[in-house]
């Protein structure tokens, strides 16, 4: 449970109760899950959604997955280092002289199409999976996919929360989760909607 605040930082406090006397935490993770409860943290689940959600005021993502090991204790209790658990795109935007400034970002979109999806060949890779649901290990930060593939995987939107609007001059980042599987030739297009227009970039 996060008890010092809810905003963006690179350091926050969580407390809790440990089930035995002379327990000590060993790893963590973020964000916690009520499914996980009971599991061993080499055998926990997720998920990264193909629609997230991003505050340009604060900075916050709702699928920014992470893991954690113990490093060490302080005179308030125990510290982890947390490490991100997949891939995370970021993504700069300034409309100045374009039909978009003026106009409030709604969301952005990515797609990955693999090198030789356009190919005749038998081989043709598969599409792309950047969302979706895996389990994971807490102790060392693997993972693995769940389930089979499906359409639309190869995608993820992500929704500017709180609508900023894109004025002269200034430069708006917004960042997205993405499970990376994403290989050396593979075409990455980036959809940036407003509330009137889209722009699309290859």
């Amino acid at each position: 449970r996060n008890v010092e605040t809810s905003a963006k930082r690179d350091r926050t406090s969580f407390t809790g109760t440990l089930l035995k006397a002379g327990e000590k935490p060993q790893y963590a993770y973020y964000p916690y899950s009520k499914a996980n409860n009971d599991k061993e943290a080499t055998n926990l689940s997720g998920t990264v959604h193909g629609e997230q959600t991003f505050s340009f005021a604060t900075g916050l993502l709702s699928d920014d997955w992470k893991y954690g090991t113990l490093r060490g204790t302080t005179d308030e209790g125990y510290e982890f280092r947390m490490n991100h658990l997949f891939a995370m795109a970021k993504v700069d935007i300034s409309a100045t002289d374009s039909e978009l400034e003026g106009q409030q970002l709604d969301y952005i979109t990515l797609t990955v199409t693999p090198a030789d999806a356009s190919s005749t060949s038998s081989t043709v890779s598969p599409a792309r999976r950047i969302h979706g649901d895996f389990t994971f290990n807490a102790t060392n930060g693997s993972y693995s996919l769940a389930g089979e593939a499906a359409e639309g995987d190869d995608v993820v939107k992500m929704t500017w929360s709180d609508r900023p609007q894109l004025t002269s001059g200034a430069k708006y980042t917004g960042y997205l989760t993405l499970i990376p599987d994403i290989h050396n030739g593979d075409q990455l297009t980036i959809t940036v909607a407003t509330l009137e227009y889209a722009a699309t970039y290859k």
